[in-house]
């Protein structure tokens, strides 16, 4: 090392930043510092170089190094950390077309919603708002929205990604260059309660997707009244969604289904089980816990209280089961209690883990979980 650098010098440096907490026992970078260090290292000249030498010496995922040939013992696409830190370097190198090219060929490769692959595959992406705000408009978005979605679909709210979305959200700024994050924190504001914020996005948002906006001003209606007077907004929703993607058996996307399902159980109306029942038989296709706690719910209000507590006790007993978004996790908690209370009550720590997580950007779910334990 030279003069200057001697070992023990040097191992008293490393003592030094060590115990005023920059790294941590093990040698790594303390996490507090660790993103500050890497925005600010991202924004220097040339660093492009830098990244791309660091991403051909990093070990590769086997989606990337085996032509799509995994191995017994490669890591689930979702599971894998080298995909992840791929993503991640793409994102501080700002290439946006590998961003887009990596999601795609993961969509296609595996048959997954873009609102499932992105938020996995971006997990890692910075959160800070002034290294998002240099990006490239269309990748600043497509980070910025991933965050937000991690939180919907999956319940998980990063290191940052609070303060992001608080920093963001009510931003008087050009939402055009912000779609997919303004769809995301309109699913976010209905979530929260925030329905002004939520109105306003829907204004904006209509002529870029009219279905999500007609589905979103449904959900705010069943929120705030009735929910016979939101049914006719969740039907012409579907049938404009129908014709869009010329199938009839078809329910609308995420979080804007389960308000359509909620408000159709919260009618009482037995003239809308058949309804019911088509919509759970889609539904049932892609969330197994969810679409269960919502089936036994089903046979409660059709009058087989049996089949319905036994289902609810032998397929949703002990809370073991993957992430869910608050909206999710909510509805199974709800229909689990309606059903048979003894199973809403083996998830009572899980469901104060979870509220505890994501509880300050969604409060009334937060609460009527609470409400229900």
């Amino acid at each position: 090392m030279g003069g200057a650098w001697s070992t023990p010098k040097f191992n008293e440096a490393l003592k030094r930043v060590t115990r005023e907490g920059l790294l941590q026992e093990d040698g790594q970078i303390h996490p507090d510092w660790r993103e500050a260090l890497t925005v600010q290292a991202a924004r220097r000249p040339g660093v492009a170089a830098t990244i791309a030498a660091v991403r051909a010496a990093a070990p590769q995922s086997w989606f990337d190094r085996s032509g799509l040939h995994r191995s017994w013992n490669d890591p689930a696409w979702h599971d894998d950390t080298a995909l992840a830190r791929t993503a991640r370097l793409m994102t501080l190198a700002g290439d946006v077309a590998g961003i887009e090219r990596l999601i795609g060929r993961v969509e296609a490769r595996f048959d997954a919603r873009e609102s499932v692959v992105a938020p996995i595959l971006l997990r890692h992406a910075p959160t800070d708002v002034d290294f998002l705000d240099g990006l490239d408009p269309g990748l600043r978005d497509r980070v910025c929205s991933a965050h937000v979605e991690r939180v919907l679909e999956y319940g998980i709210v990063d290191a940052g990604v609070a303060e992001m979305i608080v920093a963001l959200r009510d931003r008087d700024q050009d939402w055009g260059q912000w779609l997919r994050l303004d769809f995301a924190l309109m699913r976010l504001d209905i979530l929260g309660e925030r329905h002004e914020a939520a109105k306003a996005r829907i204004a904006r948002l209509g002529a870029a997707d009219a279905v999500l906006a007609e589905a979103g001003e449904a959900a705010l209606a069943f929120l705030a009244g009735p929910p016979q007077d939101a049914l006719p907004g969740f039907r012409e929703a579907l049938k404009r969604r129908r014709k869009v993607v010329g199938r009839r058996k078809i329910a609308l996307s995420g979080d804007f289904g389960l308000y359509h399902l909620l408000a159709m159980f919260a009618a009482a109306d037995p003239g809308l089980l058949g309804e019911i029942s088509t919509q759970l038989e889609i539904l049932g296709d892609s969330r197994s816990d969810l679409a269960a706690a919502l089936y036994a719910l089903f046979l409660l209000v059709s009058g087989h209280d049996g089949q319905a507590k036994l289902l609810a006790d032998r397929f949703l007993g002990p809370p073991v089961r993957s992430r869910e978004g608050p909206l999710p996790n909510l509805v199974i908690t709800l229909a689990l209690a309606v059903v048979e209370g003894a199973n809403a009550r083996r998830r009572e720590d899980e469901d104060r883990r979870a509220a505890d997580a994501w509880g300050a950007l969604a409060p009334p779910a937060a609460r009527t979980l609470a409400d229900v334990h």
